[in-house]
């Protein structure tokens, strides 16, 4: 299921300013083991669903793809290749608890074609750069039901690693020919707590987050003119918010309304510490007309922290350049309709007016 939120975003969705898509992988199959292979035209796939005993599901599938042959064979200048894979496993350990564990990754090694087969090819050679990158998420959770409550405690990391290395007519076999070396390395590990009360027609969501983040770059670049440049850089900070929420639905749901508020922190300078700085309050509503027909409307002030590349650039004396940089802020307001067609068809229509400020720019 893919949720696609413009605007009002849940308040346990922080750091995005323009839009939120909330992606939740379906459970593996309870009844029966299920395996399919798919062969097309640029990859190769595997996936299964099934279940380990009476009370645990699972789901997985992985790729991987030759669309560098068919690139070879169509003389184009970059060859690339990306494997990828997910698994996500659910055990109902009692009627009350349950623990989900999920993990993505993917793989990408973009190559050279060494065979060029003209002179736009030639040049084109000259300057590409040789990529790789590798980026992973993984988590577990264990929810706990009560009569009216569900809490959950949910651990995750996420990691990206890209690079680029290029060399002198595409020469490795000496260092000196080395023209850039490039990486950046980004990480993130979070615990979440987070209950939920449903009372009739009110549900109320409050909950905490802390995000341990780092980032480490290291660039060398040789001019034309020979001399080497090198800047590398590397920071880490704790970053949090807390956050509540409630929503209302009339009964037969023609009418739903929420409003929530977030505030977020982090410990990368007195600046983005003060947390009352950063409170984003959203508040929407929804009315159905009949069985087709709905509008809706929606306004929230929402606070993302600045990127990492930002945030970890160092002057000439290697002192964090960015200090005074602030949380990135948006203010979003919306309305619009559905049409839903049928229980799997939908068409929406969506104005919306979105107001940037505090985004950090290069000069």
């Amino acid at each position: 299921e893919i949720k696609f939120y413009t605007g009002a975003f849940p308040a346990n969705r922080g750091g995005a300013l323009s839009s939120v898509m909330d992606i939740t992988l379906k459970d593996g199959n309870p009844d029966k083991q299920a395996f399919k292979a798919t062969i097309g035209a640029s990859e190769a796939g595997f996936s299964a669903s099934g279940h380990i005993g009476s009370r645990t599901t699972y789901v997985a599938s992985i790729r991987q793809s030759y669309l560098q042959l068919l690139f070879k064979v169509l003389g184009l200048p970059m060859l690339p290749n990306y494997i990828d894979g997910q698994f996500k496993i659910k055990s109902q350990l009692n009627d009350r608890n349950e623990i989900t564990a999920i993990a993505l990754a993917g793989i990408d090694n973009m190559k050279l074609n060494m065979e060029p087969k003209d002179d736009a090819d030639e040049y084109l050679l000259s300057y590409l750069p040789e990529l790789k990158q590798e980026t992973f998420t993984t988590g577990i959770s264990w929810k706990h039901f009560s009569d009216i409550h569900t809490r959950t405690l949910s651990l995750g990391y996420s990691y990206l690693n890209n690079r680029s290395i290029k060399y002198n007519d595409n020469d490795e076999s000496s260092e000196e020919n080395l023209r850039l070396r490039s990486s950046g390395m980004e990480g993130k590990a979070t615990i979440r707590w987070e209950n939920r009360s449903y009372y009739e027609s009110w549900t109320l969501r409050e909950g905490i987050e802390v995000n341990w983040r780092h980032y480490d770059s290291n660039i060398y670049r040789k001019i034309p003119s020979g001399i080497p440049i090198s800047y590398s850089s590397d920071i880490g900070f704790l970053s949090g918010a807390v956050y509540f929420s409630a929503e209302y639905r009339s009964p037969g749901d023609r009418f739903t309304a929420s409003t929530g508020v977030r505030a977020d922190a982090a410990s990368y300078s007195d600046e983005t510490a003060e947390i009352w700085k950063q409170l984003s309050p959203r508040v929407s509503v929804s009315y159905r007309f009949g069985e087709s027909w709905s509008v809706n409307a929606s306004a929230g002030l929402y606070n993302q922290l600045p990127p990492l590349t930002a945030l970890s650039f160092r002057n000439a004396e290697g002192k964090l350049a960015n200090r005074e940089l602030e949380y990135m802020r948006a203010i979003s307001g919306a309305i619009g309709a559905d049409w839903r067609l049928r229980d799997r068809l939908m068409i929406s229509l969506e104005g919306f007016y979105k107001h940037f400020l505090d985004i950090p720019v290069s000069e």
